[in-house]
């Protein structure tokens, strides 16, 4: 509900920039819609995604070789699965290139394996560059590496419950996990793999 025109328009630059620095032919773009999804069902959020997909169409913002949306806070695969069948069945029809329309679709429509991971995973890898370097980690007083590091995610969505996966891979400790319903602390370590099963139905725990 925090959605407005200056965040986009700020987005809309940071996107501009990355497209740029790993050289992806794109102009970097941003858009929204201020809901609550949790107060819609899923046939609402569907026919709210299908016309924001065709007002973005008309207007010439988005297409295989213009720029390519993906899903962000809220969304997921199956926005973007719906955004694809509307591209198909309207200005799509003819373009042999109609599922390019987005990123992070469903892999039986044309989406890649490690896409839905792999933003968590270009935190944990951001993180490591910072980790790694003996110059900064002498500044604060720690050894290079995640071993014996100590991890607290705020958000296990999509970015941190795999970002947590990796960082625990590697070496490190997670001790803290939280949510907006419920915050989870363990010294002695959480596995996020298990934090993730239990997520499922944690909102139907309260935790002391």
């Amino acid at each position: 509900m925090d959605v407005d025109a200056a965040e986009i328009r700020a987005l809309a630059y940071l996107m501009a920039f990355k497209t740029a620095c790993v050289n992806v032919p794109f102009g970097g773009s941003k858009g929204g819609i201020r809901i609550d999804p949790k107060k819609y069902t899923a046939q609402e959020l569907q026919t709210i995604t299908r016309r924001y997909t065709m007002e973005l169409l008309r207007r010439n913002m988005i297409g295989p070789g213009i720029d390519v949306p993906a899903p962000d806070v809220n969304t997921s695969q199956h926005e973007m699965s719906w955004l694809v069948d509307q591209y198909i069945k309207t200005f799509g029809y003819n373009d042999v290139d109609a599922l390019a329309i987005t990123t992070g679709k469903p892999v039986e429509i044309g989406g890649i394996n490690g896409r839905t991971a792999a933003t968590g995973r270009g935190l944990f890898k951001a993180a490591e560059c910072f980790i790694m370097d003996k110059d900064w980690m002498d500044l604060l007083g720690w050894k290079t590496g995640w071993k014996d590091k100590t991890v607290i995610v705020q958000g296990f969505g999509n970015v941190g419950s795999h970002a947590s996966v990796f960082v625990v891979e590697a070496g490190a400790k997670l001790i803290g996990v939280q949510e907006f319903y419920v915050s989870l602390v363990n010294e002695n370590g959480i596995d996020p793999k298990v934090c993730g099963v239990l997520k499922i139905n944690i909102s139907m725990i309260i935790f002391f």
